[in-house]
């Protein structure tokens, strides 16, 4: 399913508590919240505000905590 990239709520770098919503893509006129499964870091954004974004589309480098 295609969406876009809405916003990005964390700034590379920075500890993501575990279900925290990371970032929010709009697909279908809907708001889709994100989130990572457990405390995690984005060492890199792979994607920013209004870009193009399909299912399996690898969105940030991503490396656990503890």
């Amino acid at each position: 399913v295609p969406g876009t990239v809405h916003s990005i709520l964390y700034r590379e770098g920075v500890a993501i508590p575990a279900h925290s919503h990371a970032l929010i893509v709009e697909s279908g006129g809907t708001l889709v919240a994100h989130a990572f499964p457990r405390e995690a870091k984005v060492d890199r954004w792979r994607v920013k505000a209004g870009d193009a974004v399909q299912a399996g589309d690898e969105l940030a480098e991503v490396a656990p905590i503890g």
